[in-house]
């Protein structure tokens, strides 16, 4: 029951993983308030993730400001970096619908990778965002990821 996602916000250069975001509801919108974080930031913020992680439980909580419980903030999974990502690439992290957004922030526009979830369409436009969806071309790398973790 709901529309759970995850939204975990990510730095390339600084090898930074932020805090995920969890939402019970609504995690259809995720492309939506992304798009409003987004638009929010100065370009080259220094704490860029950990400014759009705050501007995601924001917009998140006033998707349902009758329920603040919706919105959830945890810590990223332990390791360095490259555990992080396999460890918010894999199917047992996922908490379902719509899964795990991450959202690298150093490019301009960001990139937005989406594992296992419903996906999304490619072809919707959500300004200053590109997306990359399991269900789209990058499935084949996401699986091969995710693979070992199955177990």
């Amino acid at each position: 029951m709901g529309d759970r996602a995850y939204f975990v916000f990510v730095s390339e250069v600084h090898q930074e993983v932020g805090p995920v975001i969890s939402t019970h509801w609504g995690g259809g919108n995720a492309l939506y308030w992304l798009t409003d974080v987004k638009n929010c930031i100065d370009p080259g913020c220094p704490e860029e993730v950990s400014y759009a992680s705050a501007q995601a439980v924001i917009r998140v909580n006033a998707y349902r400001p009758e329920q603040p419980s919706n919105v959830r903030v945890f810590s990223p999974p332990p390791g360095d970096f490259q555990t992080q990502l396999k460890t918010l690439k894999s199917k047992r992290f996922s908490p379902g619908d719509s899964g795990v957004f991450l959202v690298f922030v150093d490019q301009d526009p960001w990139r937005v990778e989406n594992y296992d979830g419903s996906g999304f369409d490619e072809y919707t436009p959500h300004e200053g965002l590109t997306l990359l969806s399991n269900k789209l071309a990058s499935i084949s790398r996401v699986k091969a990821l995710t693979e070992d973790d199955d177990d």
